[in-house]
């Protein structure tokens, strides 16, 4: 029963015609095999935004050789900046899994944790939040 669950809220998609009529019970296999296209067109859909946005940072952090952002240091308490991105991977796995937004965890963890000034993660996080 949990895995009905699942697959109807979670995992079904768009439901086009041709699914309507298979889960009606109406199809004929007189159609021809589906392309590769119609087949995977979910994972498809989600590598589009996925390749163009690794593409341009990639792109950028490599020919601009921006990766030192990552090893400089922090705050008061002189913590490296990459601990910020750990940080933000929390912070968005708790908006995309309840209504509160990322900032909820950003916040906390930059004034109390990265002694960084309120005022700076508070705006940080109205920047976060409204993207």
């Amino acid at each position: 029963m949990s895995f009905n669950f699942f697959v109807k809220y979670f995992c079904e998609g768009q439901a086009t015609h041709m699914t309507l009529e298979v889960q009606n019970g109406k199809t004929q296999n007189t159609k021809k095999a589906d392309t590769f296209l119609e087949r995977n067109r979910k994972v498809i859909g989600m590598s589009i935004p996925i390749i163009i946005v690794h593409t341009v940072w990639w792109s950028y952090m490599i020919t601009n050789d921006r990766f030192s952002l990552f090893n400089g240091k922090a705050g008061a308490n002189g913590i490296p900046r990459w601990y910020m991105s750990i940080t933000m991977i929390f912070g968005s796995m708790l908006a995309g899994a309840t209504s509160e937004g990322g900032a909820a965890v950003a916040f906390p963890v930059m004034t109390l944790v990265f002694g960084i000034s309120p005022i700076v993660a508070r705006d940080f996080s109205f920047l976060i939040q409204s993207v």
